[in-house]
């Protein structure tokens, strides 16, 4: 039988598990502090995530692969380029794209080669989703109990859409150690957030996770049934209407509609190829808005007016606008290096909607927590052979 896992030692030698759990706290840490911090200002927030980031490479070993460091050194370049030799840049706008340089740093963490200390949380408990929901509920009892309104509270965790996703991918990665009512309450704290897509993956990673039989395949179309109409619940409580009029001439179907109109009159072949600039506005963006109170909002939400790459919610736009298809590449290549393939199917869809990579959280748990779970896998399968 041969395993394709670095050599550990002779066949009965035990893990050493003396950085187990100064590591598991420190993850926690990265994603716990990072949320908390996110309401206070960036600079705290990145302040805590140095802190925490220099902690962890103190107690772990890591090593840059080939594709890591050619992907940090193609963004922070990037990054320089705009900020050197292009006159219109935003810099608030151009330090929001730089938020990606997080995920690129702590993907590097992943322990590819040293089974001996990847025994992060290696225990049959989704420690991660109950630490988070224990944020999640301080955060929603804070709201009711100063008189906030609970949905989309935003008081101890980054945007509340953010952190649906986060629910999703938790709920992904400790799936087979959620007790029912671990799911039950990650649902409703993911309703809470007010994100459709998050609670649409939650039941897309359900049916991914189900050893489909002709009883399960009834019981999941029967149930379609009762989540339309919680869909339409969500969306009446939200003052939409939930019809495929309404997809259409939503916002995020006039962000799409605009932002492939813009993209094929303003890119040349370096920008897709490099992108557009990093922190540029994207002069002209919106001329096919069809809702004048939408569109409105959405460009007096920029302080100068103008629409930057950051607000797109869709990160393969966000990600092309830049840095270019270049950097779209990499970071797939990264995901596909460090994470289970099917994360990567429900993240590409939750990506659809909403930018998740340039955040902290995003950061985390695709950076760090994911390539973790994924070699914990073999690990299990490595324990499984050591004690035959």
């Amino acid at each position: 039988m041969t395993l394709d896992y670095p050599k550990i030692g002779k066949k009965t030698e035990e893990y050493d598990k003396t950085s187990f759990n100064t590591v598991s706290i420190l993850s926690l840490l990265i994603l716990i502090g990072g949320n908390i911090t996110a309401q206070i200002s960036p600079e705290v927030q990145g302040l805590t995530f140095v802190i925490c980031l220099v902690a962890t490479y103190k107690c772990w070993k890591f090593s840059f692969s080939i594709l890591t460091l050619l992907s940090l050194i193609y963004f922070v370049a990037v990054l320089i380029f705009s900020y050197l030799f292009l006159n219109d840049i935003n810099l608030s706008a151009l330090a929001r794209s730089a938020k990606i340089v997080p995920f690129l740093l702590l993907v590097n963490i992943s322990p590819v080669k040293n089974l001996k200390e990847a025994l992060i949380f290696n225990s049959e408990k989704p420690i991660y989703s109950r630490c988070f929901m224990s944020l999640l509920l301080v955060n929603f009892s804070l709201a009711y109990f100063i008189g906030l309104d609970i949905a989309r509270a935003n008081i101890l965790i980054e945007f509340s859409i953010y952190t649906s996703y986060t629910i999703a991918l938790l709920y992904f990665l400790e799936y087979r150690y959620l007790s029912i009512l671990d799911k039950v309450l990650l649902i409703i704290f993911s309703l809470l957030c007010g994100s459709i897509v998050g609670f649409l993956l939650i039941c897309f990673i359900e049916v991914l996770n189900t050893e489909l039989t002709v009883k399960k395949l009834i019981f999941f179309t029967a149930g379609l049934t009762p989540i339309y109409f919680l869909l339409n619940f969500i969306s009446e409580f939200r003052g939409r209407e939930y019809s495929l009029v309404y997809l259409e001439n939503s916002d995020r179907g006039q962000l799409f509609e605009a932002s492939i109109q813009w993209l094929s009159e303003n890119m040349n072949i370096f920008n897709w190829l490099f992108g557009y600039g990093t922190g540029r506005p994207l002069t002209g963006y919106g001329a096919t808005f069809t809702d004048i109170g939408f569109s409105r909002w959405f460009l007096e939400s920029f302080l100068d007016g103008e629409v930057y790459a950051y607000s797109l919610h869709n990160e393969f736009f966000r990600l092309i606008i830049d840095y270019g298809i270049i950097g779209l590449v990499l970071i797939i290549l990264l995901l596909f290096k460090t994470c289970p393939k099917r994360l990567i199917l429900v993240l590409g869809i939750g990506l659809l909607t909403n930018s998740y990579l340039f955040t902290l959280s995003g950061a985390v748990v695709l950076g760090f927590i994911a390539p973790l779970k994924k070699q914990l896998k073999k690990i299990s399968t490595f324990d499984q052979y050591i004690k035959s």
